[in-house]
């Protein structure tokens, strides 16, 4: 006795390893960027949590005077640079790429973030949060939410703008922003997204210089942006600045706590005890009345649901002696079926009424017991 309960035990503890070991996702070790380039990078600590966010922040000694071409031909690179880290060095697929790379220029600031895959626990900065707050706050608002839930790549640009700078002030006109994507093999500007009433960043961005197809086709500037100069020069920094993630086990708790007062307030609400209450229909015109059954014979307390009296009177105005049996059509007047099951095991086990007669089908119906009193006659025979 003593081996086998050792044996279960065993084997509990394999079941929970194994358990824990498919829920724990494995993380493949970060990859660095190629050195000479914009420092494109994933945020590992960020991926830890789960979000999937690409990024970099340059820093100029003074604001760098770059023109809209070379604006976009640098927003072009850094998606680039995101492409060949997904495919090259972590060999993800499409599931794990973010679609678009955003570039916004802030005073002597560049910032490159990415649209956020897997970002159920992206924690925003109260700054961000405090402008998508405005744009819901908005008396056209049709919603009360940005339309992508915070997840593209002009929100977290400004989000690694914020969380770069302590106590950043507001972006204005001065603020030059801009998203890329590819279509094919093709990389292009993509509008912020949002259409009235579902806004989205068309109303984040709607203070910013947003750069168009337009500005760059009337841009006459050829000559590329030399960052790496003015890298090379110690003039210009690249760091990466992280985003947050809500804590796990917070969340976890939170949705616990969710669940347990969604449960109380069930339970609190009248006619309840925290299971869903059952219906009663109303008898059908010349049906013997449901009775309940004898006192003291609690029909749910062996965990079978109740007998359904109704019906049952109702099949034996119809003659059926033996509802259940093979042949009768239980469902056949649209009433729910009766659970002969449980029918049969108050059979057995039913208590007496004080008197210590029988019910009216000779002590084999509980549902047309009276309460403890004594029947004098039948209801209805059966037939």
């Amino acid at each position: 006795m003593e081996s086998y309960k050792f044996t279960r035990l065993l084997w509990g503890i394999l079941a929970l390893l194994l358990a824990f070991g498919q829920a724990l996702p494995t993380r493949e070790p970060e990859r660095p960027p190629p050195k000479d380039s914009l420092q494109v990078r994933l945020d590992y600590p960020l991926y830890e949590q789960g979000p999937i966010f690409f990024s970099s922040h340059l820093k100029f000694d003074v604001a760098p005077q770059i023109s809209d071409k070379q604006f976009k031909s640098l927003a072009v690179d850094a998606f680039r640079e995101m492409e060949y880290l997904i495919g090259k060095q972590y060999e993800w697929g499409s599931a794990k790429k973010p679609n678009v790379m955003t570039t916004l220029i802030a005073g002597n600031e560049i910032f490159f973030a990415s649209s956020v895959k897997k970002g159920e626990l992206l924690e925003l900065d109260a700054a961000t949060k405090e402008d998508l707050d405005a744009c819901a706050d908005d008396k056209k608002n049709g919603q009360a939410q940005h339309k992508n839930k915070g997840r593209c790549g002009e929100v977290m640009a400004l989000e690694t703008y914020y969380r770069s700078n302590v106590n950043a002030a507001k972006l204005g006109r001065d603020a030059r922003i801009v998203a890329i994507t590819k279509s094919g093999d093709v990389y292009k500007i993509l509008d912020p997204c949002g259409e009235e009433p579902k806004w989205g960043c068309n109303r984040l961005v709607q203070g910013f210089s947003v750069l168009t197809d337009d500005k760059v086709n009337s841009d006459p500037t050829e000559e590329p942006f030399n960052w790496r100069q003015l890298r090379d020069e110690k003039r210009l920094t690249i760091s990466q600045t992280h985003a947050k993630a809500s804590d796990v086990k917070a969340a976890v708790q939170e949705s616990k706590g969710k669940k347990s007062s969604s449960s109380q307030n069930s339970s609190n609400q009248p006619g309840t005890s925290g299971t869903p209450a059952k219906q009663t229909s109303k008898a059908p015109e010349g049906a013997v009345p449901e009775e309940p059954p004898a006192e003291g014979q609690d029909l749910e307390a062996d965990g079978l649901p109740p007998v359904n009296a109704e019906r049952l009177n109702r099949l034996r105005q119809k003659g059926q002696s033996n509802p259940g049996a093979e042949g009768q059509d239980l469902e056949a007047d649209g009433l729910p079926p009766v659970n002969t099951i449980r029918l049969n095991k108050l059979k057995k086990t039913r208590k007496p009424t004080p008197s210590g007669e029988g019910s009216a089908t000779g002590g084999d119906d509980p549902a047309a017991h009276g309460k403890g009193k004594p029947t004098s006659k039948p209801k209805h025979k059966v037939q």
